[in-house]
């Protein structure tokens, strides 16, 4: 979370405020004196500086239709994907225009002109260039390499499962492709978003496809 960012609070079914982010730091004096009811050894150390929040009274159940989401109900503090940011920007015109409480510029039985159809049928012709990788380090030609072995693997239709020790610029490698697609093929990605996987995940859920059977077959 960083200064710019909004935050949006949820009671019964609808968002009902939005604050921008002033600033954050990690101040646990501050934290114990401010929440001094927290449990045992677990003393919140984060700080998020606000500005003034605004009123919204959006329904949730919009906000999730435009994210996709089968639910109405958040899940913790968590961000809003970047399907939901988007359709924000196609209804109301911008993030800052719902937080700070305009009225939509779409109606809600309205497809928004900006956002084009999406072609499902299709596979584009991706180039991802080496400039995706700037500012990543990379020893000799390794990031023309990646960027030419991941554009091989889409247009393939294949799925990219980069690999190696923590630090070597995995998720941000996967990060800055997911946004490079986007942004030169919308009518073929709406969005991405980033997720971390967790030891309950199966094969199928990380990696997708055909799944043999117990006894081996399939």
């Amino acid at each position: 979370m960083d200064p710019g960012d909004f935050l949006i609070f949820y009671r019964d079914g609808k968002y009902e405020y939005a604050a921008e982010v002033l600033d954050t730091e990690r101040n646990e004096g501050l934290g114990r004196e401010t929440w001094p009811n927290h449990e045992e050894g677990s003393p919140w150390v984060c700080i998020i500086y606000l500005d003034e929040p605004t009123e919204l009274g959006v329904d949730s159940a919009e906000i999730h239709d435009l994210a996709g989401y089968n639910m109405t109900h958040t899940m913790g503090f968590s961000p809003l994907n970047d399907m939901g940011i988007g359709g924000i920007r196609g209804r109301w015109g911008s993030v800052e225009a719902f937080a700070t409480g305009d009225s939509p510029i779409v109606a809600d039985n309205e497809e928004p002109s900006t956002v084009p159809d999406l072609d499902v049928r299709s596979t584009p012709d991706v180039s991802i260039p080496k400039s995706v990788l700037d500012d990543l380090y990379f020893p000799g030609e390794e990031a023309a390499e990646i960027a030419d072995q991941v554009s091989a693997a889409v247009n393939a239709g294949k799925h990219v499962v980069f690999t190696g020790p923590p630090g070597t610029g995995k998720t941000e490698i996967a990060r800055r492709v997911a946004d490079h697609l986007v942004n030169t093929h919308p009518t073929h990605y709406s969005g991405a978003e980033m997720t971390t996987a967790t030891a309950d995940w199966s094969t199928f859920e990380t990696v997708g496809g055909y799944m043999p059977e117990e006894d081996g077959d399939g």
